[in-house]
């Protein structure tokens, strides 16, 4: 008899087989028959299996025998139970493999539990590697065996997985840049600042990174500056993304360059204010400028030290500069002394009348001296007493150095002499050349007069350069201390002169005279 385990010795089995003798039957023709057997235990196999040959004897009343043998047997052709089966499981990628979250698995084969009913049970699995999908993950189909002790077995299979769907991480940002313009796009820094991501870096536990950025082009602001705000993305192998953003920024806050000299501050005398230069700028980021100005104004009172502001002001497109040059003018006024004599019953005198011819006359004269009144410029000396009266005028004039104007006129009590206004011949020209004429400067036509000549001749600044008060007709030019030009002659110019005839009862002659030394 062969029966399948029932894990507790199939002890019913057996004892009803061998209290049916294994099946046999035996007679005897002159008693009953008697059943024995040899039965002691069952020999093992596996588990709770085993078998028994047992001798079954016939005796009867007389003491005879007969035997018959057969064999009981356990056997067990049962797989085990699989109670639960195992599960899918699929990690997060460590980087390292996960082996730790493998290990557990396959040690718990996959989450499956089997069981028997004869014998023990024993776990096996197939499992070899993982094949790579992407970064450090992978995946296995793992086919887990439950065998018992009797080598029947049940499978369950389940696939371990790792899988990343982590980002990479963003060390460190991307930073905005911001450059100054060098005119050509800034194609150097713009491609540094895009290689290296901005200055950002990134790190994947599972793989390895690779970067892309979004640039196309600089949106332009001014001239040759713009800007551009660009992401940077981060890809891992699995096709995982992180970004991080910065804008490059292309500037101009240099100022366009003056081209050639250009003096900030200047000091000068007031006789020696230069003029105002024509300035070019040029530009590393800009063709297109715009020019304001230049503008000049004065600070301080020019009839002393004073101060000559100019200023332009480019326009970049991007920015408004303003250029100054200073000029200190420092003060060298000088005083010019002038008299005359003005017969009491003439026509009122107009004092600008005594003035070199190019004396700007939008000041106002003053009473230094003497018991008078002015009318504007008029003094009218028909209510004067005799004697002497000075008055004084400042003439200030940008460029130009201060003059003082000191004009003394003596009211007089005037005889009517033999010589006139009329008969008085003044030179206009003096060309001392050694060619005889015009030689020398000529007050003439009044020689039988006996009037005594009084000169006084003055530059176009109003420096006094030549003063005789008896003069004889004979300066030609020959410089003083109070001109410049060669070491002996004044420069070729125009110059001017005042002529008091002394005790002549004429006002004084005021006028140009062209000098020509060259």
């Amino acid at each position: 008899l062969t029966v399948e385990c029932d894990g507790t010795g199939n002890m019913d089995d057996l004892n009803a087989w061998l209290a049916a003798n294994g099946g046999a039957s035996a007679s005897d023709a002159c008693s009953n028959v008697t059943w024995t057997n040899n039965y002691s235990t069952l020999s093992d196999e596996c588990g709770a299996t085993g078998s028994a040959t047992v001798t079954f004897t016939a005796t009867d009343d007389c003491g005879n025998t007969a035997t018959s043998s057969a064999t009981f047997t356990i056997e067990d052709t049962t797989s085990p139970v699989m109670d639960s089966i195992a599960t899918d499981l699929t990690v997060e990628c460590d980087g390292t493999g996960n082996m730790d979250d493998l290990n557990a698995w396959l040690a718990a084969n996959g989450g499956a539990s089997a069981s028997d009913a004869c014998s023990n049970v024993t776990w096996t699995n197939n499992f070899s590697a993982l094949s790579d999908e992407c970064g450090a993950t992978g995946s296995a189909t793992v086919t887990f065996t439950a065998t018992d002790e009797c080598g029947n077995s049940a499978t369950s299979s389940a696939t371990f997985t790792i899988e990343d769907n982590t980002p990479p991480v963003m060390d460190i940002d991307a930073a905005d840049l911001t450059v100054e313009c060098d005119g050509n796009g800034n194609l150097d820094q713009l491609n540094d600042w895009l290689t290296t991501q901005g200055g950002a870096s990134s790190s994947d536990a599972c793989s390895n990174v690779t970067w892309t950025n979004d640039f196309t082009s600089l949106t332009n602001l001014c001239g040759n500056t713009g800007t551009a705000t660009v992401t940077f993305t981060a890809t891992d192998e699995c096709g995982n993304v992180s970004s991080t953003i910065a804008m490059f920024t292309i500037e101009d806050t240099t100022a366009p360059v003056i081209v050639g000299d250009f003096e900030p501050v200047i000091d000068v005398n007031c006789g020696e204010i230069p003029e105002i230069p024509n300035l070019v700028f040029q530009d590393a980021c800009s063709s297109d400028m715009t020019v304001t100005g230049p503008s000049e104004t004065i600070e301080g009172n020019i009839n002393n030290d004073y101060q000559i502001i100019r200023e332009w002001t480019v326009d970049d497109g991007c920015n408004s500069y303003t250029y100054t040059q200073t000029i200190n003018v420092t003060d060298q006024s000088s005083t010019v002394q002038l008299s005359n004599d003005l017969c009491q019953d003439v026509a009122p005198l107009d004092l600008f009348s005594e003035l070199p011819g190019d004396v700007d006359t939008t000041g106002t004269w003053i009473v230094t001296s003497g018991n008078t009144t002015l009318n504007g410029s008029i003094f009218d000396q028909s209510n004067a007493d005799f004697g002497d009266y000075i008055f004084t005028y400042n003439e200030s004039v940008i460029g130009q150095c201060p003059t003082e104007y000191q004009l003394t006129i003596t009211v007089i009590d005037c005889v009517v002499l033999p010589c006139g206004e009329e008969d008085v011949v003044i030179s206009t020209t003096v060309t001392p050349n050694g060619d005889t004429y015009n030689e020398f400067f000529t007050v003439s036509g009044i020689e039988e007069c006996g009037f005594t000549i009084e000169l006084q001749i003055f530059n176009r600044w109003g420096a006094k350069i030549y003063e005789n008060f008896n003069y004889q007709n004979d300066w030609n030019g020959f410089a003083s201390k109070a001109s410049i030009g060669n070491s002996d002659k004044v420069p070729t110019g125009t110059y001017y002169y005042i002529i008091n005839l002394k005790d002549s009862g004429l006002k004084p002659f005021a006028g140009p005279i062209y000098v020509a030394t060259k």
